[in-house]
């Protein structure tokens, strides 16, 4: 919350100092941030749930491993992949209905999350052997998070009291392995 709020706060210093027609083009826009309080993620209901699972994917995935800053980096790339290709909404299992709608569709305007061929000098390149050990970092938060974060869509909590679980004819999401 400090760092939203300190944003905010340069934010309104910079609007500021800004040319007063476009000061007036601005807040036609009526532009407005709502925090959470602080100290209250379950305000934040199913964002903070996808963050919690992600830390828990990423410590049982890398544990007490040293990684170089150039691994971690690229298992963080491909794990921002893996979670930005997962659908938002309701997903049909009728090949006929539109794909449905992604993070990856939204930032980016495609599915497909890789970035073109970019051309680097040698020495940025990771070594084979470092990227290999990314690619496995990267497969294993995949399976954790498969293992961690599905089965908690299962049992339904709010905050400190249960909800009753699924029942015939409720919205599931399944498990394909061979999908991020």
């Amino acid at each position: 919350g400090t760092n939203f709020k300190g944003g905010e706060r340069e934010l309104k210093e910079s609007f500021i100092a800004l040319h007063p027609e476009l000061q007036a083009q601005l807040a036609s826009l009526k532009i407005r941030f709502i925090f959470d309080p602080p100290s209250a993620p379950h305000f934040g209901g199913c964002w903070e749930r996808e963050i919690r699972s992600l830390k828990t994917a990423l410590q049982v995935t890398i544990g007490a491993q040293t990684v170089t800053e150039e691994v971690l980096r690229t298992v963080f790339i491909e794990v921002e992949g893996i979670l930005n290709s997962k659908p938002i909404g309701y997903t049909s299992s009728d090949i006929a209905n539109p794909d449905p709608v992604t993070p990856n569709i939204l930032l980016m305007g495609r599915r497909d999350a890789s970035l073109p061929q970019v051309v680097h000098q040698d020495f940025e390149l990771l070594s084979r052997r470092r990227w290999r050990h990314s690619q496995v970092l990267a497969d294993h938060f995949w399976r954790h998070f498969i293992q961690h974060y599905l089965p908690n869509l299962q049992i339904r909590q709010k905050w400190r009291t249960e909800e009753a679980n699924l029942q015939i004819g409720d919205t599931v999401m399944i498990v394909d392995q061979q999908l991020p």
